[in-house]
């Protein structure tokens, strides 16, 4: 198991939510953690955790909901967490293309080895680095820069946060308000407008077309090469 490991656990019951972090961190993972499905959804999109457990009944969104939006732009393993034991309860679960479901009480150690299956089914051929590629602007990740035709260039850290968000969900073309409310978060109210700017520097600082304007609907960045 790679130490690097990121799990993101999505449970509202604190005492549970504490007690499966420490478990989970002393079998070497990195975990991070949220209280509800906004706060889960937000914080995935955010981290690109490798692996999500998630709580069915939560407030604000349920654990079915949670696990919907993140099919919608990602295959990253999910194993589902709860107290709902009934068959047809764990077959909606696998409809919605969960990896895994267990059931509350359960054993911790057997947690983990169910973690461990998971995360072995769904270990990629080539397993992704900390540096992204896309024609010739290159993101590291944990050195925070990205470089073009090999240059470092200067962005503000939210510019970064914009292009990596973006960067590990290409192809997915993403509203302002969704943008402000992963990278800004909730609470922010200012004007939508400041996306267009953040993405205006961005164009100035990158000769090649990186974001795409979608007209009508928002921006995302494509799989293909930027020219």
């Amino acid at each position: 198991m790679d130490k690097k490991t990121k799990i993101l656990i999505v449970e509202d019951e604190e005492s549970i939510r504490d007690i499966l972090q420490a478990f989970i961190q002393q079998n070497g993972y990195f975990v991070i953690t949220a209280a509800d499905g906004i706060a889960g959804y937000n914080l995935f999109v955010r981290e690109a955790p490798h692996l999500v457990i998630l709580d069915i009944m939560m407030p604000r969104m349920n654990g079915y909901e949670l696990l919907t939006k993140i099919r919608e732009i990602s295959d990253t393993p999910v194993i589902l967490l709860t107290a709902l034991g009934k068959e047809q309860e764990q077959a909606r679960g696998f409809d919605l293309l969960a990896d895994d479901y267990i059931v509350k009480p359960f054993s911790h150690t057997i947690l983990v080895k169910r973690i461990e299956a998971v995360l072995r089914r769904n270990k990629p051929d080539n397993p992704p680095d900390d540096i992204i590629r896309h024609g010739e602007v290159e993101l590291r990740r944990n050195s925070c820069e990205i470089r073009y035709r090999d240059a470092l260039i200067d962005f503000t850290p939210k510019e970064y946060e914009l292009i990596k968000f973006m960067l590990e969900n290409q192809d997915h073309v993403f509203t302002r308000n969704h943008l402000l409310d992963t990278l800004w978060g909730e609470e922010y109210y200012g004007n939508e407008k400041i996306i267009d700017n953040h993405i205006k520097n961005i164009r100035k600082k990158l000769d090649c077309e990186l974001i795409q304007t979608v007209w009508g609907m928002g921006y995302k960045i494509s799989s293909e090469n930027p020219k």
